[in-house]
């Protein structure tokens, strides 16, 4: 919601669906992050970029 709603509106009116929207929103931004995590040959994407910057140090 933008700050010109905001500023219109008492808080104690924001729209619920407002925060329903929000919620969704991260979720899937959640579940997006965690699709990166899967695993590749049994190791996930994070531990391979571990392992590869512990190679070059």
């Amino acid at each position: 919601m933008d700050n010109k709603k905001l500023k219109k509106t008492n808080s104690d009116e924001v729209d619920s669906n407002y925060f329903e929207d929000l919620e969704e929103k991260l979720l899937t931004e959640s579940e997006k992050r965690e699709q990166k995590e899967m695993l590749v040959s049994g190791k996930s994407v994070f531990e391979i970029e571990r392992l590869k910057r512990k190679r070059k140090s």
